[in-house]
C-alpha cells in the first residue's frame, strides 16, 4: 500500500517541524512538502501531488478564505484538513462551506490527528 501523501502549511516553523516529525513516525504517511504560506506552497504542490493538505488558514487578519478557495480550485481531489488554534461554530461552518473535510484544534493528542489523516487519506485513495 502506498503511503498517504501529505502537504503541510502553517506560519509557525516550530509547528511544521513538530507535525512533520510526528507524521514521519508512521509508515503509512509521507510528508511531500511543507510551507509557511500559500504563496510558498503553490509552486511545489504541483510537483508533490499531495492527497491531503494539512493547513492552518487562520492568520492574524482572520480566515484566509482565498487560499482555501485556490486549493479547491487547483486541486479539487485533494482533501483539506484544517489544524488551527481556535475553532468556533462560525469558523467551522465557513470552512465546511469551502469544502474542508475536517477541522481540528491544536493542542489535542497527536493520535487524533493521525486517525483523522488516515481516515481522510483512505477516502482520497478510493476516489
Amino acid at each position: 500500500m502506498n503511503p498517504i501523501r501529505i502537504f503541510l502549511i502553517d506560519d509557525h516553523p516550530k509547528v511544521l517541524t513538530q507535525i512533520e516529525e510526528r507524521l514521519e513516525q508512521e509508515d503509512d504517511f509521507k510528508v511531500v512538502g511543507k510551507a509557511s504560506s500559500w504563496q510558498q506552497a503553490k509552486d511545489s504542490m504541483d510537483k508533490s501531488n499531495p492527497e491531503v493538505l494539512l493547513i492552518d488558514p487562520v492568520t492574524p487578519n482572520g480566515l484566509d478564505v482565498d487560499s482555501i478557495k485556490s486549493f479547491k480550485a487547483n486541486w479539487p481531489a485533494m482533501a483539506i484538513v484544517v489544524l488551527t488554534a481556535f475553532v468556533d461554530t462560525n469558523l467551522l461552518v465557513e470552512l465546511k462551506k469551502l469544502g474542508v473535510c475536517q477541522v481540528l484544534e491544536k493542542g489535542f493528542a497527536s493520535q487524533n490527528l493521525i486517525d483523522v489523516l488516515r481516515f481522510v487519506g483512505s477516502e482520497q485513495s478510493v476516489n
